[in-house]
């Protein structure tokens, strides 16, 4: 699981400059899945 939340930063980053909309929208997506990683 660590290794996918890493990936995703790396993907965030990587379109952060690119397109802020875009990244918001994947955030959003991974949001539920990292809350739950967290409370784990």
């Amino acid at each position: 699981m660590s290794q996918i939340n890493i990936s995703i930063d790396c993907v965030l980053f990587g379109y952060d400059s690119d397109l802020d909309l875009k990244v918001l929208l994947i955030q959003r997506k991974y949001d539920p899945n990292t809350s739950s990683l967290q409370r784990s």
